[in-house]
């Protein structure tokens, strides 16, 4: 297996001001604090295998219809909150509602899911409401106006990691497999710890751990174990670290070939379906194993997509959307053709920003 593919799939880490919400910042870090002992995980007073956490706010995303219509909004919302926090508070009235409401909505859609069914869902509404109450400001001459406060943009940006932090840690965990089936690789723990160790390189400290947006403590569970206990910044830092330890301990989280569920592979690494009802549908309609023809599609799908957001958002032009598009088509085509281009080079190249920066430097050659 020749992969070279340091930094391609690293978890993304957002941009922040940490001193401008202390208050419900601290308010929300009790409920992202997790207990590792061997490879179980204690959440919320539950215990969970290693990777379980991560696996159910997969599927939570993935149940949430409009998901991009969601994601749009939060980022759409997100800069204007930055921008109001930049601007000593500065905000339209109506964006100030809006950010408020979508942040109130994505809380209680999320609280329907597992894992996040487990936090109190009545205290985060209570957090809702005070930051709502407090969003007005009395001036002297007497008028009630407005203001975007710390508590609002907190909440705004913990709604925001839901929505997308989430989406990309789903991302990750379908691009891990895709490479597994690439590569031709059975769910193995070796293999596993191959594949972790060409993608994230060793040693790998995810950017998310640094910059005091984790911390960590050992804690004496009892008097025969002791249990490290972290407590994160943000709901994708916690998901994406509990990845992280599921694949540690060989657990792997895989998608049902019959419905399209995500489940946790423990003892059966090479389990393929998430029920023994979607093992029957699958002997019964005669279902075939995910090919490596499918995870090389999966990939070109998948950028093209991010290329196309990109684009959406002014992030590139139309053009240079259209080049790396290009550019993508004709390293999937090889891929096709070509197994040691596909199990190496193709999925270093089929990165996002490696095509704008190609198309970018190649714009007068596809002009």
């Amino acid at each position: 297996m020749e992969l070279d593919m340091k930094d391609v799939f690293i978890p993304h880490t957002y941009e922040y001001d940490k001193n401008c919400y202390e208050s419900i910042r601290n308010t929300l870090k009790k409920w992202k604090t997790t207990t590792i002992i061997n490879n179980r995980v204690c959440f919320c007073g539950k215990e969970f295998n290693a990777g379980a956490l991560a696996c159910m706010a997969i599927n939570a995303i993935n149940s949430i219809d409009n998901l991009e219509k969601y994601c749009d909004t939060a980022y759409r919302l997100m800069e204007i909150a930055q921008c109001a926090q930049c601007n000593n508070h500065d905000a339209e009235p109506d964006e100030i509602t809006e950010c408020l409401s979508f942040a109130k909505k994505v809380h209680e859609l999320f609280w329907k899911y597992e894992p996040f069914i487990f936090v109190p869902y009545s205290e985060i509404t209570a957090i809702c409401e005070y930051t709502e109450s407090d969003s007005f400001t009395y001036h002297y001459d007497g008028i009630v106006t407005q203001s975007f406060t710390d508590r609002i943009y907190a909440l705004m940006l913990n709604a925001y990691d839901l929505v997308y932090g989430i989406k990309e840690l789903s991302k990750v965990v379908e691009q891990f497999n895709d490479i597994l089936n690439i590569c031709e690789l059975k769910p193995s723990k070796s293999n596993l710890a191959k594949v972790f160790g060409k993608v994230y390189g060793e040693p790998y400290l995810p950017s998310f751990l640094g910059d005091n947006s984790i911390t960590t403590c050992i804690t004496y569970i009892s008097s025969e174990y002791i249990g490290k206990q972290n407590t994160y910044e943000r709901y994708s830092h916690m998901l994406f670290a509990d990845f992280f330890e599921g694949l540690s301990v060989g657990h792997s989280i895989r998608k049902c070939e019959v419905c399209g569920k995500y489940f946790l592979a423990v003892n059966r690494l090479e389990k393929r379906y998430c029920s023994e009802e979607c093992a029957a549908k699958a002997e019964a309609e005669g279902i075939k194993a995910k090919s490596r023809e499918t995870s090389i599609a999966n990939i070109y799908y998948r950028v093209t997509d991010s290329l196309n957001h990109k684009k959406n958002r002014n992030k590139i032009s139309e053009e240079i959307c259209s080049i790396a598009k290009r550019i993508a088509k004709d390293n999937y085509i090889m891929a096709k053709t070509d197994s040691k281009y596909a199990k190496s080079e193709y999925i270093t190249e089929m990165n996002a920003d490696i095509l704008i920066k190609e198309a970018t430097e190649n714009i007068d050659e596809y002009a």
